[in-house]
């Protein structure tokens, strides 16, 4: 039965990641962040596989809520991850661009959307500039070691 339950469990994650790449295709924007080498396919497989896929409903469009709470989920877990000193690969710093993107715009006409996803918004900037802060500090720290 467990086996049954795991393929189920990645079919609902592949689905879910094909719903989220046609959402993000819609955000022109978004696509000169993937001239590199990583797919916006690839990024959304890692998101799909790293939070609770929402559940199934009749709706198969992805809204900018659903959007912006699944970027949130995997903001929170990759900020700590680079909080405590790990790099992160491509496609996890995609992310993290992708959800500040989202971040700004619903910033920019609240009254749009519900009070709780703009503060979750205004955390994400205020985040942000955090870790932006911490990689200058980073980088100014190895540029010290390197001249001495």
């Amino acid at each position: 039965m467990s086996v049954i339950r795991s393929v189920a469990n990645q079919w609902d994650q592949a689905e879910y990641a094909q719903r989220l790449e046609v959402f993000l295709l819609t955000e022109k924007p978004l696509q000169s962040f993937f001239v590199g080498a990583t797919t916006l396919t690839t990024v959304c497989n890692l998101i799909a596989a790293m939070v609770n896929v929402p559940p199934k409903n009749t709706v198969t469009e992805i809204t900018l809520e659903q959007a912006f709470d699944s970027l949130s989920q995997c903001f929170l877990l990759l900020f700590v991850k680079e909080i405590e000193h790990q790099t992160l690969s491509q496609p996890e710093q995609l992310i993290l661009s992708i959800t500040h993107h989202f971040a700004q715009q619903l910033t920019l006409k609240p009254q749009q959307h519900p009070t709780e996803l703009i503060n979750q918004a205004q955390q994400t900037i205020n985040a942000m500039g955090h870790l932006d802060t911490q990689r200058q500090a980073k980088r100014k720290a190895n540029s010290n070691m390197c001249n001495h």
